[in-house]
């Protein structure tokens, strides 16, 4: 409880929170006006969504997020904005200082994760060369995701890329011997991209 009072008395002057998002959007917003907390720079060791959903709470602020699951689960219906990757930050100036005025902007339309089809069973395999802390992220976006590292360590690339397409799903590498003679497999190169653009791909590679 003394924690959640700490948190309430820090917090307590902010119009939103951001949440997870790169970038200097929580400046670029501060310079117009707006009196902005982005989580990155908080500070609490506790950096999870649901914290910041928390928080946001607590203060009764718009909560600024690039996660759809983040967005959908915040309570607060008419205090949320969804940014995307290629989102202009004005476009979100904007919507905030709607929201602040007290009117209400148009919700974003999500579709929902589709499920699998007859003879799919995942709709992600994750290769052992990829960080394995991928794998529980795109779970709690709500994909069906196949480790190789877990499941098939040291499996020939032949048989993961076989495996793949027979599962429907799409391959999430970051080797680029996968690029050559897998005819028919969906491939997605992730050495070090954001895990942010990663969910943003998926969508559309996967059809949804």
């Amino acid at each position: 409880m003394v924690y959640v009072k700490q948190m309430y008395d820090w917090s307590s002057d902010f119009q939103a929170v951001i949440d997870h998002y790169q970038g200097k959007l929580d400046k670029y917003l501060t310079d117009r006006g707006f009196q902005v907390l982005s989580v990155n720079n908080s500070p609490f060791s506790d950096r999870s969504s649901e914290f910041v959903r928390l928080l946001a709470l607590l203060n009764d602020s718009v909560l600024i997020t690039p996660s759809p699951e983040s967005f959908l689960s915040y309570p607060i219906e008419n205090k949320r904005i969804l940014v995307r990757r290629k989102t202009p930050w004005k476009k979100v100036a904007e919507q905030l200082g709607v929201i602040l005025s007290g009117d209400v902007i148009e919700q974003p339309r999500l579709n929902p994760l589709k499920p699998l089809m007859p003879g799919q069973e995942y709709h992600v395999v994750v290769d052992e060369c990829v960080n394995p802390a991928l794998v529980p992220y795109l779970k709690a976006q709500g994909y069906k995701v196949y480790s190789v590292r877990k499941h098939k360590s040291g499996c020939p690339d032949p048989e993961v890329g076989e495996f793949t397409i027979d599962a429907g799903a799409v391959l999430v590498t970051a080797d680029k011997g996968f690029f050559n003679n897998h005819d028919g497999l969906k491939l997605f190169f992730h050495p070090s991209d954001s895990r942010l653009r990663l969910v943003e791909q998926l969508g559309d590679l996967l059809g949804l």
